[in-house]
């Protein structure tokens, strides 16, 4: 990895993960955003929220991809990507971090019922 292109953010992931799938048909990369508070308060005096896409790429890291989900918090390693897609030739282009290495971290879901927290640990990891 680049040194001068390395990203570390932790946050909450808050989109479903989707998947995309190759010409034979296996999945080889996961789309999803991760919330990352801000570093400083608004006008208002409260912290506020970066949405930033992230991808995970490689059919041998999917079987961990499929283990994320919208809710889980994370940390993650990895580098910007700049991308262009194309879709009925239009062409969006766009930033994500490409995703080189994630962890769980003690996770804060809230319950269904009511607005506790429950703490949970997942020491999972991808290389």
């Amino acid at each position: 990895m680049n040194p001068g292109n390395v990203v570390t953010l932790t946050g909450k992931i808050t989109s479903t993960p989707t998947f995309v799938c190759g010409s034979k048909g296996k999945e080889f990369s996961m789309y999803a955003t991760i919330s990352v508070k801000k570093n400083f308060k608004n006008s208002e005096g409260v912290y506020g929220y970066d949405h930033i896409p992230f991808r995970i790429v490689g059919e041998k890291r999917m079987k961990f991809a499929h283990m994320l989900n919208k809710g889980d918090m994370i940390s993650l390693t990895g580098c910007i990507s700049s991308y262009r897609s194309s879709k009925e030739l239009k062409y969006d282009d766009g930033v994500c971090v490409l995703a080189e290495n994630i962890q769980y971290t003690p996770q804060f879901r809230k319950k269904e019922n009511n607005d506790d927290i429950e703490d949970e640990s997942l020491p999972f990891k991808i290389s």
